[in-house]
């Protein structure tokens, strides 16, 4: 559940266990599950990006000397799902414009099945 985004309804059941383990005289059980919550609060606040809850894509391109590298961070729902770097292959003369249009297209419109289109993808490049 966690994984997926919902947080919430984790520490619902974390504190929901923790209540009753401390009603159970179990404290040793009690004080673990406090840990867990707390570590699940430590993650979620270093995941906030956003509270309008966003999909996006934040894109940003290093190029020099005929190498490209392309960083994608991926946003849903708020909160940071993870990044990946790409070495697209880039002919010699070809102009950073060009290699951030074809990664885009590539990307988005060529990639997996499973990948889910965000609402906005964020360029540190003016296309």
């Amino acid at each position: 559940m966690f994984l997926s985004g919902k947080d919430d309804q984790v520490l619902t059941q974390l504190i929901a266990r923790m209540e009753k383990a401390s009603q159970d005289l179990a404290f040793e059980e009690a004080a673990r599950i406090r840990d867990q919550i707390q570590a699940v609060r430590r993650v979620t606040e270093r995941q906030f990006v956003s509270n309008a809850g966003d999909d996006l894509d934040v894109i940003g391109v290093a190029f020099d000397a005929g190498m490209a590298c392309v960083h994608v961070l991926f946003i849903r729902q708020g909160k940071v799902l993870g990044s990946r770097s790409y070495f697209p292959k880039v002919p010699g003369g070809t102009e950073l414009g060009e290699v951030v249009e074809t990664f885009v297209g590539q990307f988005y419109l060529q990639g997996s099945q499973m990948r889910t289109l965000p609402g906005e993808i964020l360029l540190d490049f003016n296309l």
